[in-house]
């Protein structure tokens, strides 16, 4: 049985990234494994040991700072968990849950978990981008999604990015990196869902989901997708 946790997908689940989910249920259901998806917000107390996966979406900001101050709470274990390897997809704004702090348009400085050493502020202004990216687990690999946010991080230093950016927005204006990758948390701006643009980067999650190389995977057409996509925007 494969335990999956869906955090916050009352307050943050924009843009359709649940798709994310939609796909690894389809595949896990065409392979036979069980699985079961729990969805926590900010009334549940939560025991992170209990799951293969963790999930997070994107949400509005307002949102956001009310998720942050629920998962806060839950740093300790949230940095085990990525210390121990277990997966972990968080996508769009929610990455932000990470940062050290998140300044709002109205100035006030809100509290992050300090799980990475960046901060991080929302000034209404919406940034939009299709970004075409090389994914730093498989630099061969070519990575589409678009960005559509109010948030952006302040210059940091940071030695693990999920992506290098060959064309749209980065992290800030001095980097061509973007999202983080820390064992197997996989975090980004990159909306789409990720998962179900990037094949074979749902290869990869279903393989180390599942702890399977063997899995029948029919992505004949979300490849054909893919190709048309990346040919169109690199």
């Amino acid at each position: 049985m494969i335990n999956i946790l869906w955090l916050y997908d009352d307050l943050l689940d924009l843009y359709g990234d649940s798709g994310n989910l939609m796909i690894i249920k389809y595949y896990l259901k065409q392979n036979g494994i069980e699985y079961k998806i729990d969805k926590l917000s900010i009334s549940d107390k939560l025991d992170l040991s209990k799951y293969d996966m963790i999930y997070i979406g994107p949400g509005k900001i307002k949102n956001l700072i009310v998720a942050s101050q629920h998962f806060n709470q839950y740093k300790q274990q949230f940095s085990e968990a990525i210390e121990q390897g277990k997966l972990i997809l968080i996508s769009g704004n929610a990455q932000l849950l990470l940062s050290r702090s998140i300044t709002t348009s109205d100035n006030i400085n809100h509290l992050g978990s300090g799980l990475l050493e960046f901060d991080a502020i929302d000034n209404d202004q919406v940034f939009i981008s299709d970004v075409i990216a090389q994914t730093n687990t498989d630099p061969s690999i070519l990575i589409y999604g678009f960005i559509n946010r109010t948030s952006y991080i302040l210059p940091y230093s940071f030695n693990r990015p999920l992506l290098t950016i060959n064309k749209g927005l980065s992290d800030h204006l001095t980097s061509y990196e973007q999202g983080f990758l820390i064992n197997n948390l996989f975090a980004s701006w990159l909306l789409g869902p990720i998962l179900v643009k990037n094949p074979q980067l749902l290869r990869k999650f279903l393989c180390i989901l599942t702890k399977k190389d063997n899995l029948m995977i029919d992505d004949q057409l979300s490849q054909t997708a893919y190709k048309l996509t990346v040919d169109e925007f690199k």
